[in-house]
Order: structure tokens, then C-alpha cells, then sequence
């Protein structure tokens, strides 16, 4: 079975709205894709009610999401076992970390 691609937030946002990138990557792609909760909180955090949640929530539909748990998550609030930009968050770095936990490949709209 082919490794799945864990999917940042920006990449889905990007593919929310129209960004040809994001989309052709979204429609192309065939391996198994996968998101965190954390994605998932922030996409909802960001949405408006109406067709714009109604989208959203088809659109995770689709993916397996990965749970984080304070064992993934506290480890890595703080550090890195390898080099990130510098530009990355807590958040997005346990996201980052909680996929490679998962033995996921992380994909972010700086991957397109």
C-alpha cells in the first residue's frame, strides 16, 4: 500500500480556493491522503457558515484524519528532531511531527 500524504492546512486552503496548483495537485494525486485534527480545528476555525462550512465538510469527508495526542504533540511543542523554517509554528510543527509519527508524508503548499 502506497505511503499516505498528510495534508497541511495552507494546501487545503489553497484548494478551497481555486488555486490552480493546489487543485490540479488535489486531482491528480492518487495516493492515499490523510489530514491532522489540528488541520481539521483550524480549516473550521476559518470558515464562514453557509456553502463555504457545507464545502468544508465534504471536502474532510474524504480524509482519514490523524489524531493528536499529548504524547505526539508535547514533545515537539518545543523542539525538532530535524531542521524546519524557521516560519513554522508549534502548531504546524506537531502536525508535521504527528505525520511522520504516522509514518505519513507531509505535504504543504511549499511542496506544489
Amino acid at each position: 500500500m502506497a505511503q499516505a500524504l498528510l495534508l497541511d492546512t495552507d494546501l487545503l486552503i489553497d484548494f478551497l480556493r481555486g488555486q490552480r496548483q493546489a487543485v490540479a495537485f488535489m486531482e491528480e494525486e492518487t495516493r492515499p491522503m490523510a489530514i491532522s485534527a489540528l488541520t481539521a480545528a483550524e480549516l473550521h476555525a476559518g470558515v464562514r457558515d453557509g456553502a463555504e462550512k457545507d464545502q468544508l465538510t465534504e471536502l474532510l469527508s474524504i480524509f482519514n484524519q490523524i489524531p493528536v495526542d499529548p504524547e505526539t504533540a508535547l514533545p515537539h511543542a518545543a523542539r525538532s528532531c530535524r531542521p524546519v523554517p524557521q516560519a513554522m509554528t508549534p502548531v504546524e510543527i506537531i502536525i508535521l511531527k504527528s505525520g511522520i509519527t504516522d509514518h505519513q508524508s507531509p505535504i504543504t503548499n511549499h511542496c506544489l
